[in-house]
């Protein structure tokens, strides 16, 4: 399974319009080292539904380093946006 990928842009527009939250799936030292302000930083060995559950029905925008995890892990992703519109930021 893979999701749908979205431009930086539309992330953006995204989050401003709809509420849609970003998650930065990279480990914590990464995330300190640099990050997206406004980004959740739920690392992949991390994340589950549950960490997602307070913004059910919204969109759930997720971003690493380069893409290779979250495009190589777009199964669980997509599980863990618990039936929300997921996505990956190119």
């Amino acid at each position: 399974m893979s999701l749908p990928t979205l431009s930086p842009s539309d992330a953006e527009r995204l989050i401003r319009e709809e509420g849609a939250v970003l998650v930065d799936v990279r480990g914590a030292d990464e995330h300190a080292r640099s990050w997206i302000p406004g980004a959740r930083n739920l690392p992949l060995d991390r994340l589950d539904e549950a960490a997602l559950a307070a913004h059910a029905g919204k969109p759930v925008l997720f971003h690493c380093r380069s893409g290779m995890r979250t495009s190589g892990n777009a199964p669980k992703l997509a599980a863990c946006a618990g039936g929300a519109q997921a996505f990956i930021v190119e």
